[in-house]
This record gives C-alpha cells, structure tokens and sequence, in this order.
C-alpha cells in the first residue's frame, strides 16, 4: 500500500502567502506561554488544549490505521529524565500507543526528540509545533481526523521516514 505524507498544525492555511509562509505571529513552543501572541496572552490551559488536540489526533490516526506498536529511533536526547516513560529509552525500543503519545507529548514539548515509527504509521514531531505523519490508510478519513480536533494538515511530497541506506 502507499504511504500518504501529511503535515499537521494548529496554523491555518489561510493566513499563508503564494510561498507558503505563515503571516501571523503565533506561538510555536511550550516555552511560549505567559507571553503575548496576536494580542492574546498564552495561558497553559490553551497551550495544553491545543497540544491534547495534536495528541487525540496522534491517537484516533493510530487506531484508524491499526497502528498500536511502534519503534523508537534517531534519540536526540538533552538533559532528560526519562523514568517517568515506563519503558527502555533506547533505540530499537518497542512501545504501545499510549507510551507513543506520552514520548509525543515530551518531543512536542523539546524535552527530547526521536523518530516514532512503524509499518503503518510513522510520527516525525517537529520544531514550531508541526507533526509530519507519514501513514498508510484512507487520506479523506485521516484528514477528517485532523480537522476534528481543530487542526490543519498540507500534503508533503518529502518522505521523511525512509530508512537510512547504509
């Protein structure tokens, strides 16, 4: 089957110009918050709305397309804790869904980041509070999934998850 590519984010599409940059000053991180965006103060409860959203999405993407293992990769870790995951924090680890939305949650949040992936979805967290997911499964639906939760997805031709070649 084809993998479809996707971005999702909380920028609508709208506020882009002819090349694809966004025009308006949001806020991109969980450091952003108490600080002023667009005239609105960001508070932790929005900035925890909007990143359960990004994680319901994560999730209900996952169990549309049957995806409920997946394999940690390319660790880039700081100074990070890693005791409260439950799990071995090391590449080639094995972990179930919810532990895959709890590392998201910490990745979204430049805790530390990796690459989340297996056969039928591969969760790639990036910096300025974008998510590349590359999946196999029905695009309508998925995009359907996105919109719920009050989010934007842009088709990507850029294949973020294929396997290095050694």
């Amino acid at each position: 089957m084809t993998m479809n590519h996707l971005c999702i984010s909380k920028y609508d599409i709208k506020y882009r110009n002819e090349l694809g940059v966004y025009l308006r000053d949001d806020w991109t991180s969980f450091f952003d918050i108490g600080k002023v965006w667009e005239g609105e103060l960001l508070t932790r409860e929005e900035y925890e709305r909007v990143e359960k959203n990004y994680l319901d999405a994560l999730r209900d993407i996952a169990q549309f397309v049957g995806a409920n293992a997946f394999e940690i990769n390319s660790i880039e870790m700081w100074d990070y804790d890693t005791s409260h995951l439950g799990f071995p924090f090391v590449n080639g680890s094995i972990i179930n869904l919810e532990q895959c939305l709890t590392l998201a949650k910490d990745i979204i949040r430049e805790k530390v980041w990796c690459k989340i992936e297996s056969e039928k979805l591969n969760i790639y967290c990036e910096y300025d509070y974008y998510i590349y997911i590359s999946f196999e499964g029905d695009l309508d639906t998925v995009k359907a999934i996105i919109k719920k939760y009050d989010l934007f997805w842009e088709m990507q031709d850029r294949k973020w998850f294929e396997k290095d070649e050694d």
